[in-house]
């Protein structure tokens, strides 16, 4: 049943907040980093957010309180790194903290390696979250996207999540019709808790190769193939997975002002 405490997204709610932004941003040219052969401008500044506002609901009006730091750019000849710590959470009408989160990450990429013709750039993202009086049927996974490329194990769950992330990226330079090829690997750790101490909980994994295919002059989104093994996977799901999908440009992050919003607990 829906009540103050879970199915946070069926309550009768609004919510008014505003946020004031201090920005700096510029942006370097480079390659071969989320594409394939084009030119990518890749932002270089910071971003300093603080988010207010009050939220209507009808199981008591709070107080919204959120704010974020992100920070990006070179690191000489090392390669680009960016990090961002975020914090939100609402105050209701006797000044108790829920619905709380912690968010960090720290992204980086290398500069371009060229061995045999081959240029190769290497990937690496830590990223921990941490709910804070959340609900009680609020909780987050390691699952794909949220985690470890290609985990799928909806029984893994928690309020808190460490994430360790890395890939290797071979652009090949050899075309074929037009068509250029990626060939990468990945080794992805994630550990997820209740209230447990995170890092004596299991330690989830998942390992893996596989293709990107593109062709820069057509609308097509990038093809990806990708074999991944996941040795703590459910018993009742086979651990080696092939997956065969399109995979969206990705964009790195940035330092443009946006509308205001809340701290995700994802």
């Amino acid at each position: 049943a829906v009540n103050e405490v879970t199915f946070y997204e069926f309550h009768n709610r609004s919510y008014w907040i505003s946020s004031i932004s201090l920005t700096q941003q510029r942006f370097f040219r480079s390659n071969l980093i989320y594409s394939f052969g084009r030119t990518e401008d890749i932002p270089h500044g910071m971003l300093i957010n603080i988010t207010a506002g009050p939220e209507f609901n009808e199981f008591g009006n709070r107080i919204y309180l959120g704010s974020s730091i992100s920070r990006g750019g070179l690191i000489g000849n090392l390669g680009y790194l960016y990090s961002k710590v975020e914090y939100g959470g609402f105050l209701d009408e006797v000044d108790h903290f829920n619905q709380g989160v912690l968010n960090t990450s720290l992204d980086y990429f290398s500069n371009l390696f060229i061995i045999s013709r081959f240029k190769v750039r290497h990937f690496l993202k830590f990223q921990y979250t941490r709910g804070v009086n959340r609900y009680l049927d609020e909780f987050i996974t390691i699952n794909d996207r949220y985690g470890i490329s290609g985990f799928k194990d909806d029984r893994v769950t928690g309020v808190q999540k460490f994430i360790t992330k890395y890939e290797a990226v071979s652009f090949s330079p050899y075309y074929f019709f037009g068509f250029r090829f990626a060939f990468f690997g990945f080794v992805d750790f994630g550990f997820v808790s209740m209230e447990e101490p995170l890092f004596k909980t299991k330690l989830h994994s998942g390992y893996g190769f596989g293709v990107r295919i593109k062709n820069e002059r057509l609308v097509f989104e990038t093809i990806q193939i990708r074999l991944g093994y996941y040795p703590t996977i459910s018993d009742m799901q086979f651990p080696f997975q092939v997956d065969f999908s399109g995979e969206k440009k990705l964009n790195p992050d940035d330092f443009y002002v946006t509308k205001p919003d809340l701290v995700k607990f994802q």
